[in-house]
């Protein structure tokens, strides 16, 4: 993360499944925007959803307990997000 940055992007990637690109926009009011793609199909227009900071932390945490690998660290998420720890 630089300072003044606006956006966290993020690489989900799982063996059998398609790596997915989630780009997280800044906390307002405890929630985020997502942006997401699937490298099933990188060509198809970004998938859109706002989401509960907290609620979408547990989400990534429960996916990397199940094997998801990130390529940031999953400190960098919490703190994006501002969740405590």
């Amino acid at each position: 993360m630089s300072a003044g940055a606006t956006e966290l992007p993020m690489l989900m990637r799982a063996e059998g499944v398609p790596e997915r690109l989630v780009i997280i926009g800044l906390l307002r009011d405890g929630r985020v925007e997502l942006r997401e793609w699937s490298g099933a199909d990188w060509s198809r227009p970004a998938t859109t959803r706002t989401v509960e900071a907290a609620g979408f932390y547990r989400e990534i945490e429960a996916a990397v307990r199940r094997g998801v690998s990130l390529n940031v660290e999953m400190y960098a998420v919490r703190i994006w997000l501002g969740v405590a720890g």
